[in-house]
């Protein structure tokens, strides 16, 4: 199946691609998707390259529709690829329950897959949730604990920040600078915490 074309220059230069519309990118991943429904399944090349274009062009309602038309011809990916994709996609713009509807459809799930949807949850602020989440993660990496740091000290929850900190020590994960930046929001929060009860 022929998929969505690159633009080559007919003149204007570096300016004229610069300003080209993003509009006409996502008008042409739209009318691609069309054409996909006309003709039934698709291999796990073009849905890969579909995909990504969805990914480039941050556009996650034509996602929903190439993960529609996944499901309704029954197409199960080789590989975590493909749905790792249409999660970081929705978690990007906050739409949980698409990315829990992808993750709980997955058959085989990696890290990255866990990452997402704690992203999502993170995005939502849904803190208590990101915690169950995390607990049940058959593994994690230093992206999911920066992701559990992060949006406990962004939502208030300092004391929770820092023994995320010391637990992702204790797990044999070495702090990033990113792990830094959150545990000093989260130390500053709880400094300020005891100066409003002293002032008090």
């Amino acid at each position: 199946m022929k998929l969505i074309e690159s633009e080559s220059g007919g003149g204007g230069g570096r300016e004229a691609e610069l300003t080209k519309p993003k509009v006409k990118v996502k008008q042409k991943l739209h009318q691609a998707i069309d054409l996909l429904y006309s003709h039934g399944l698709a291999s796990f090349d073009d849905y890969t390259r579909f995909v990504l274009h969805c990914a480039r062009a941050n556009d996650f309602i034509q996602a929903k529709r190439l993960q529609s038309h996944m499901e309704l011809n029954l197409f199960q990916p080789k590989d975590s690829f493909i749905h790792n994709q249409l999660l970081h996609l929705y978690a990007k713009f906050g739409k949980l329950s698409d990315a829990q509807n992808v993750f709980d459809s997955m058959t085989k799930r990696d890290v990255y897959s866990w990452n997402d949807l704690l992203s999502a949850y993170a995005k939502m602020g849904m803190v208590e949730n990101l915690h169950v989440v995390f607990d049940q993660m058959p593994y994690c990496d230093s992206v999911s604990y920066n992701t559990l740091i992060a949006c406990f000290a962004s939502n208030g929850h300092s004391g929770k920040a820092l023994k995320v900190l010391v637990r992702m020590q204790e797990d044999g994960f070495q702090p990033t600078q990113y792990s830094h930046v959150n545990a000093l929001q989260a130390c500053s929060q709880l400094l300020d915490l005891r100066h409003g009860k002293q002032i008090h």
